[in-house]
């Protein structure tokens, strides 16, 4: 993702959607071997496989060189991918297609999956900003979104990387939410426009029952979660999803200044587990002395510009 004001050397970083990955590993370690594998790979792809359905249900090889540039992978089943699309389970995969990407080959299910992805990081996004704000406030909330919780931003990110990635292809932004952006037109005004697309202003319906309606279109992990912190989830949890929903509703309504709250402590549970189960993960399928290599190189971008 290009990020404003970065002037290091820019790692690419792919997503291969796969249908079998015990197969996909088992033939990528035959051809690629340690240039792409630390020693996991000698384990075998069904070991692989399993690897890489804990924590976040990604597997990221070794950091290698493509046509001259450093590149790493992310291996995930396509169906887990899909699901996650939907259900925001880790906010991993689903963060990263939030913001601009090039698709390479298209598949119709994993392209109807992001849409709801997107539609859901933009409904998350207007919960979170004021009646009024612009383009640059409306990017930088969806570019937020998975790194909110995500332990890495108090050491190895820079804490104003989703400024950053947002500034950096406002258009792209654009062009990639204009299609959400449209359904919500009944609530949702462009009140200033102008020449360039950084000074383009919104205003929205901030209303108790509108926030509400909005609130309860979002994942449904998300709503569990929002609902354990307002109790309203019993201990035999015979409360049906409509119920608990409406009682979220009921919530908001009557308190609408606790949706930033909710949102906020709802994404932190969910991408705070995620992010660490991959950081240890990550140690093992880049081997050791990548992985030291490659926090060095994030240290030098957060903690140690500050």
């Amino acid at each position: 993702m290009k990020q404003k004001g970065y002037k290091g050397s820019n790692m690419v970083d792919y997503i291969f959607a796969i249908e079998n990955a015990a197969e996909w590993h088992a033939e990528n370690w035959k051809r690629n071997g340690l240039r792409h594998y630390s020693l996991l790979g000698l384990l075998g792809g069904e070991s692989l496989q399993n690897i890489q359905e804990t924590g976040a249900g990604v597997y990221f090889n070794v950091p290698y060189a493509d046509n001259g540039r450093k590149a790493k992978y992310a291996v995930i089943s396509k169906s887990r991918l899909c699901s996650e699309l939907h259900e925001w389970k880790n906010l991993y995969i689903s963060g990263r297609l939030q913001k601009p990407v090039q698709t390479l080959v298209h598949n119709e299910d994993v392209e109807s999956a992001n849409l709801q992805n997107l539609r859901n990081a933009l409904s998350t996004a207007l919960l979170l900003l004021p009646s009024k704000f612009d383009q640059n406030q409306l990017y930088t909330t969806i570019s937020a979104i998975s790194y909110t919780g995500d332990p890495r931003m108090g050491a190895g990110e820079h804490p104003d990387k989703p400024k950053q990635i947002a500034e950096g292809q406002i258009e792209r932004f654009q062009c990639l939410y204009q299609s959400s952006l449209d359904e919500h037109a009944g609530n949702l005004a462009v009140i200033q426009g102008s020449g360039h697309p950084t000074l383009l202003q919104f205003e929205q319906d901030v209303s108790p029952i509108r926030r509400a309606e909005l609130f309860t279109q979002l994942p449904q992990e998300i709503l569990d979660r929002a609902a354990k912190r307002c109790n309203l989830i019993s201990q035999a949890g015979s409360m049906t999803i409509e119920a608990q929903n409406e009682g979220l509703k009921n919530v908001i309504f009557s308190n609408p200044n606790i949706v930033k709250d909710l949102l906020h402590d709802s994404i932190s549970s969910i991408v705070t587990p995620a992010a660490k189960a991959q950081m240890i993960k990550g140690f093992f399928s880049f081997g050791f002395s990548t992985s030291f290599t490659y926090v060095l190189h994030k240290l030098s971008r957060g903690v140690l510009r500050r």
